[in-house]
């Protein structure tokens, strides 16, 4: 067949090659053809979008940009594709993980998976998400929301049937009348007692996936596992499926049921049931928490998700381990498999394996000043797993883990990217530098021979607030904020890299947690930033313990005995080129209800007032001669909780720059705790602390990055 455009002058077979002229008629048609382009020296490519932390890899030949949400935010087209790039996006979101059931508890759901990833087993094909600037909310805007796990019990009127918190679901914004829905984890079962009129709190709930049920039952009692793929809130269950066209999740596992066993079920996960307690000797071992799914769509090294069976990283939803008396059951196990687990970011049971650093995979070797209530029976930071089941020594359940959301599409690798010197982490570039970002574990290798100087921040996880059910609880301290440089570093330079979590959230009227470490391992020594202080709980828990302390001190509680602010931790490892910044917590009053802010990185935690107001976080730290305001909250990390106003007040102070959490009680009617009222995960801010109600608000995970000049 012949050249079918009419062109003067000579030319090859082929329109996109060689001289000549197409007349008016014949140039229209070869470029809607594709046969050529018509702005000439403009390569195609694909759309300009901004949000979440960005990760630029290659893959099948394709090079692809990934945005990956560890808290909510936008994601945001500005432009179009141009030529022959596809408009088409991939998605992954994960809902938060369900909180573990107490004394003798059941593990919890995973939160829900969905996904529209070509190949993926679970693929979702006709959920598609085309990117554009008049898409989403109709001018370019696709709102992400991110759900937290749930954790604490709580009380009324959020009684959850007397269950912890279900997770809170993630959500993507497609159009103004469309919103795909990955649902939190159903909660585990908690031991009644014996009481009948808790029979409804021994079964698991429904969500994502469901939570196990837990053990041995009185006469005339009957208990049911909580099924996965079911829609449901963070306060309550219902029965109806998730109406997406792939099981998000699976149903949690039973509990031995005859006496005297003590054995729970394991929640269930994204790929698998919850196991039931063996029921056989020893009979007080619960069930694994059932097996999560991989999904590689932030990229191979982007360091989001935990180990799975059989090696490989990037996995999510494990289910939540069932509790016992026993040896300990394993999150996101898998039987028979080696290493048994926990895997996919479930929880391990609290009569698990001790929670020795190093000795978990899913945590890398840390160092001390690490809260034992945040590893490792919490499902692990934006993996959606469940919570682990509790045992009598450690009544209280694990915390499920948050979600996450990821977003992927084609670019032109020539021209829209550029060559890293490194590997490890989401990887992005600005003009003249390459950013190497860790939420989670990893490793950061610089692998050229010629030398250049690095820059690092590394931030621990924030600490939680305080609640109580007297005065007002303090907002949590941020976690240590460490920034420098190392000059002359050559290739091959390898560091391990740990990214701590934010402190848990706490049962009624007390103190909140500490927050993890996070560590850059340099060869020639690490960087240590510990976690965030504690906020206070006030009159309730006062005098609050010293050892809970950090990189910014937690706000002291209002109402309490004295002024509680609590120091900022001074021992963190810091060689010479670095900086550690971190403050301490504002005092709260003695006399009244006023509670103090956390301490951020920049600055200490405001006092409360003696009128009985709250006071705000301290502000974080930013550092524009490197780090682009894109990255954290605005540029800043280390931003302290907000303290919380008087008792029945609906709203409280606002956290410090950088991520800090606002202080806050719930409404009259039952509803999640709003986003803005936790730490903001990869910033490192403190929780903002509660009052009048038994569930206080979680810290920020922490971050890690590292940057170079292009």
């Amino acid at each position: 067949m012949g050249f079918p455009y009419k062109r003067t002058g000579s030319f090859p077979t082929d329109a996109k090659k060689g001289g000549g002229a197409f007349d008016k008629f014949d140039n229209y048609n070869a470029q809607k053809d594709d046969q050529i382009w018509n702005h000439p020296g403009i390569a195609p490519q694909g759309m300009t979008a901004s949000g979440g932390i960005i990760n630029d890899y290659s893959d099948g030949g394709n090079t692809y940009r990934a945005h990956i949400f560890v808290d909510s935010g936008t994601f945001t087209v500005t432009a179009n594709v141009i030529g022959n790039m596809p408009a088409t996006c991939e998605y992954m979101a994960v809902g938060g993980g369900g909180g573990g059931g107490t004394n003798h508890g059941a593990g919890a759901g995973a939160g829900g998976f969905i996904t529209n990833l070509a190949g993926h087993p679970k693929v979702a094909s006709p959920k598609t998400l085309s990117g554009s600037a008049t898409g989403g909310n109709g001018s370019g805007l696709y709102p992400i929301t991110v759900g937290h796990g749930g954790g604490g019990p709580v009380g009324p009127p959020y009684t959850n049937n007397g269950h912890a918190p279900n997770g809170e679901p993630s959500k993507i914004v497609v159009s103004p009348t469309v919103t795909y829905t990955a649902y939190g984890g159903g909660a585990g079962g908690t031991n009644n007692g014996g009481n009948p009129s808790w029979v409804a709190a021994a079964s698991g709930v429904p969500g994502g996936s469901g939570g196990g049920w837990k053990s041995h039952s009185s006469p005339g009692e009957t208990f049911t596992v909580g099924e996965g793929d079911k829609q449901n809130t963070y306060e309550g269950s219902t029965t109806t499926a998730s109406g997406w066209p792939v099981a998000q999740g699976n149903d949690g596992g039973a509990g031995y049921h005859p006496n005297p066993g003590y054995g729970c079920g394991g929640g269930g996960g994204a790929g698998g049931v919850g196991g039931d307690a063996p029921g056989t000797s020893p009979s007080s071992v619960g069930g694994m928490g059932g097996v999560g799914v991989q999904c590689l769509i932030a990229g191979p090294t982007a360091s989001l998700g935990r180990p799975g069976p059989g090696g490989g990283l990037s996995w999510f939803g494990g289910g939540g381990a069932g509790g016992g008396d026993g040896a300990g059951a394993l999150g996101g196990g898998v039987k028979g498999a080696s290493p048994a687990g926990p895997f996919a970011g479930g929880g391990n049971s609290f009569a698990g394996p001790s929670p020795i650093p190093g000795t978990n995979p899913q945590m890398a070797p840390v160092p001390s000043r690490t809260d034992p209530m945040n590893m490792p029976h919490a499902g692990a930071p934006n993996t959606g797993g469940g919570g682990a089941g509790g045992s009598p020594d450690m009544t209280i359940g694990g915390n499920g883990g948050p979600g996450c959301v990821v977003i992927r599409y084609k670019i032109n690798g020539p021209t829209q990217s550029n060559t890293a010197k490194a590997t490890g982490g989401a990887i992005s570039f600005t003009p003249t530098r390459a950013y190497h970002v860790f939420v989670n574990a990893g490793t950061f290798h610089y692998t050229d021979p010629n030398p250049v100087t690095i820059n690092a921040l590394v931030v621990g996880g924030g600490g939680s607030g305080g609640t109580t059910g007297g005065g007002n609880g303090a907002g949590g301290g941020a976690g240590g904020v460490i920034e420098g440089s190392l000059p002359g570093i050559t290739g091959p330079y390898p560091v391990a890299i740990y990214v701590g979590a934010g402190g848990a959230g706490r049962t009624a009227a007390n103190y909140g947690a500490r927050g993890n470490s996070s560590v850059a391992s340099f060869p020639s020594h690490p960087v240590i930033a510990y976690g965030g202080g504690a906020g206070d709980g006030g009159s309730d828990v006062n005098p609050m313990p010293t050892d809970v302390n950090g990189g910014s001190g937690g706000g002291g509680g209002g109402q309490g005995s004295g002024p509680g602010g609590v120091t900022a931790d001074p021992s963190s490892t810091v060689p010479g080129s670095f900086t550690l910044y971190g403050n301490d917590g504002g005092d709260g009053q003695s006399s009244a209800d006023g509670s103090g802010g956390g301490g951020g990185a920049g600055e200490e935690g405001h006092p409360g007032t003696p009128g009985g107001e709250g006071s705000t976080g301290g502000d974080g730290k930013n550092f524009p001669t490197w780090l682009p305001s894109t990255y954290g909250d605005g540029g800043y990390f280390g931003g302290g909780g907000g303290g919380q106003n008087s008792p029945g007040a609906g709203t409280g102070v606002a956290g410090g720059l950088g991520g800090g959490g606002t202080g806050y009680n719930f409404p009259t009617s039952p509803g999640p705790i709003p986003a803005t009222n936790c730490g903001q995960d990869g910033t490192g801010g403190g929780g903002g602390g509660g009052g009048d109600t038994w569930v206080n608000k979680k810290g920020g995970a922490g971050v890690v990055i590292i940057s170079y000049p292009i």
